[in-house]
């Protein structure tokens, strides 16, 4: 006779007994801190979507945050791999603190705030001999 379930397959999902999660980290002393002041971090994991950072402050307190794949560095990143690997030292700054879900955002990035990054001063000069009522082309 035919069988009903030919062509399809069962999966189980089997946890690592070895390793086991570690209880949630206390976020408190991270919560407060300055989202332009530098830290020192070192490379717990990488995942597809970036890194997970163990982020040590000088008192002693440790927890992990993500370094989200578009925060690793200016200008696009294709494979995290390429650019981080576990157990590198990485300086990171603490970009938000969620204690409801007990997560930590990280950047590694130079920027602050909307897109493009930090920029270097633009040089004017070649525009100070023209009048400011005076119409000039440009592309944006």
């Amino acid at each position: 006779g035919k069988r009903e379930d030919e062509g399809k397959y069962g999966l189980t999902m089997v946890g690592l007994s070895d390793r086991r999660r570690r209880p949630p980290a206390d976020l408190k002393p991270f919560a407060d801190l300055p989202s332009d002041e530098w830290f020192n971090g070192v490379v717990a994991r990488i995942v597809p979507f970036g890194a997970f950072v163990t982020v040590t402050l000088e008192d002693g307190a440790t927890a992990d945050g993500l370094v989200h794949v578009s925060k690793i560095k200016d200008g696009f990143v294709d494979n995290v791999d390429d650019e981080l690997s576990a157990g590198q030292e990485v300086k990171v700054r603490i970009e938000s603190v969620d204690l409801d879900s007990n997560r930590m955002s990280l950047s590694m990035r130079e920027g602050f705030g909307g897109g493009g990054g930090f920029r270097e001063p633009v040089d004017l000069t070649p525009f100070e001999s023209i009048s400011s009522d005076t119409w000039v082309n440009g592309k944006v």
